[in-house]
């Protein structure tokens, strides 16, 4: 039963256009967050592994299709922001806001 649920939650997330993380993603293929993952290296900023941040990287490049801006809860060093904003493009029209508390 949890595991035909599972299957009926993939699909209708999928099915808005909306990407999933698996462990078998393809991070180490992708051009566009390698980049993004070197320029972060060169700024050692620490603290996200690369599985997560491809994660986020996917957010961003999914936010394209919603309308507004994007905005992060506890942004601490900003590496998470960095990717945010690489998967949403460089052509992007949309405003990171990012917040903390220190």
């Amino acid at each position: 039963m949890k595991r035909k649920f599972a299957k009926v939650v993939r699909r209708v997330i999928e099915s808005a256009g909306f990407l999933l993380y698996t462990a078998t993603s393809s991070w180490p293929d992708d051009a566009g967050f390698n980049d993004a993952r070197r320029r972060v290296r060169l700024r050692k900023i620490m603290g996200i592994p690369d599985d997560r941040c491809f994660t986020l990287y996917r957010a961003g490049q999914a936010a394209q299709k919603i309308p507004g801006n994007i905005i992060e809860m506890g942004s601490r060093a900003g590496k998470s922001s960095r990717f945010l904003l690489a998967g949403a493009g460089i052509d992007s029209d949309k405003m990171l806001y990012a917040f903390d508390s220190f």
